[in-house]
């Protein structure tokens, strides 16, 4: 990354659409160039109502479903496949995190919001929202029976984690626990269906089985917001920075995982008892003007998508941070008029957005940190965070993928589950008090309940 950068920060959409619609792509050459803004502006707008023609193209460059124009792009302000993303979170991402809000539960002491002079305040929690989840468990399709954990492995076939029987290598999926004195062969007939790749859910319908007993669910509701304190505990603020953007060789279906992972994180650490403010972070680095040279560098800019006193707007969210038509087609109409508005050198390719994770994180840091005293000293320095801070950060970036294999076929930690993985430890070791209640082999199963294969994969 270059040292060399910008960045401007907007307190909501608006404020940003507003800046930007502000600026009229002039019809004068760029900075150091013979092309000219206007020029720039328009070609990228006609390139992009050329893809819209070809539906195939389209929907790897935009996503489903393909805008019908441009304009009907623009005027977009939710995100299209609300669908997709709540059957994702509810039969593949929260049945995975039941185990760590269960621990979270008991064991960890979970922060009691308090006003103060940061602006943290109380809020709806949406308790509703998450509500019961199933316990998933061990069915050997051999035994055509429930297996305990202790007897499953987990194996790389073809890029995808699975699970099978240490003893004979036979299959294991992940399935909910049937109420007492089902019929065995309905049973096993419905979870042959399901491991061959169908829905959960309908099969079990289809067979008219009954999902129950006294631990085939887990609730969370009842004991959330019991714990009082006489004063508001250190880092209990979130803030979630969630990466805009990609490298033109990135499709939608790679695109969302990023924003679906962002989203989920704030909505799990709302519902724990954080209070939690989310950021859309922009960067945009090419040879831009420093003082009349041409460097290469990075234009930046933030937006805040959600307060510490707001609910979280699900529907929004994703729109601004998993949805390529905002990217591809707002995102790049940004681009140009910042390069104008800083007198730039640029051109069609419109410089790169594949900055990587670190390369945000410094950026981040620097900016926010200072103001929320996040570490010790003048200059941010990874390993120096100042744990008297009342903020904790996390970055998401390029996170392309929901549960990639790695080379030794364990889940990738730059997957969506990798980094949920990770995160939900280090949510843990962030308060020492928490970190102690739980032992080494307690940590390493709540990170292995995350990334264990299960067979409601979309």
């Amino acid at each position: 990354m270059s040292s060399i950068y910008t960045i401007k920060a907007f307190k909501t959409l608006e404020d940003l659409d507003n800046f930007f619609k502000g600026i009229i792509p002039e019809d004068r050459k760029v900075f150091g160039g013979n092309d000219t803004y206007k020029h720039i502006y328009d070609y990228t707008e006609n390139n992009n109502a050329l893809i819209l023609q070809d539906k195939k193209y389209a929907e790897e460059w935009f996503g489903k479903p393909v805008p019908v124009s441009i304009d009907e792009a623009r005027k977009r302000k939710t995100y299209q496949l609300m669908g997709e993303y709540k059957q994702i979170m509810n039969d593949y991402i929260r049945p995975r995190l039941q185990e760590f809000i269960k621990k979270s539960e008991a064991a960890l002491e979970i922060p009691q919001l308090k006003y103060n002079d940061l602006g943290l305040g109380t809020f709806d929690f949406n308790k509703a929202s998450v509500g019961l989840q199933l316990v998933y468990k061990n069915y050997s399709i051999e035994k055509r029976d429930y297996v305990e954990p202790d007897e499953v492995e987990n194996y790389n076939d073809n890029g995808k984690i699975k699970r099978r029987l240490k003893s004979d290598k036979t299959p294991v999926i992940n399935v909910p626990q049937l109420v007492k004195g089902y019929d065995k062969e309905k049973a096993y007939l419905a979870f042959k269906e399901i491991f061959e790749g169908e829905n959960v859910f309908k099969v079990i319908k289809k067979y008219k089985l009954k999902v129950g007993g006294s631990d085939a669910f887990t609730s969370n509701i009842k004991k959330v917001y019991l714990l009082k304190e006489k004063k508001p505990k250190k880092r209990n603020a979130v803030r979630v920075f969630i990466k805009i953007g990609a490298t033109s060789g990135y499709t939608a279906d790679m695109y969302k995982w990023n924003g679906y992972l962002g989203v989920a994180i704030a909505d799990l650490l709302s519902y724990m008892g954080y209070a939690v403010s989310i950021y859309g972070v922009y960067v945009n680095s090419y040879d831009i003007n420093d003082k009349g040279h041409s460097v290469f560098g990075s234009r930046c800019w933030t937006v805040c998508l959600k307060d510490f006193n707001e609910t979280i707007d699900v529907p929004s969210l994703l729109y601004t941070t998993a949805d390529l038509t905002f990217f591809r087609i707002k995102i790049f109409d940004y681009k140009i008029k910042f390069a104008q508005f800083y007198n730039d050198n640029f051109n069609t390719g419109l410089g790169s957005s594949g900055m990587d994770l670190q390369g945000v994180e410094n950026i981040v840091y620097n900016f926010f940190g200072k103001n929320d005293k996040y570490f010790i000293g003048n200059q941010y320095t990874k390993g120096q965070e100042n744990q008297n801070s009342q903020f904790i950060y996390y970055i998401i970036a390029n996170t392309f993928s929901l549960d990639e294999a790695d080379n030794n076929g364990n889940i990738s930690k730059e997957s969506l589950l990798g980094r949920l993985a990770d995160i939900c430890l280090d949510i843990v070791n962030k308060n020492r008090e928490q970190k102690d209640r739980l032992t080494q082999e307690e940590l390493k199963t709540l990170y292995n309940n995350i990334t264990q294969p299960q067979n409601t994969t979309p």
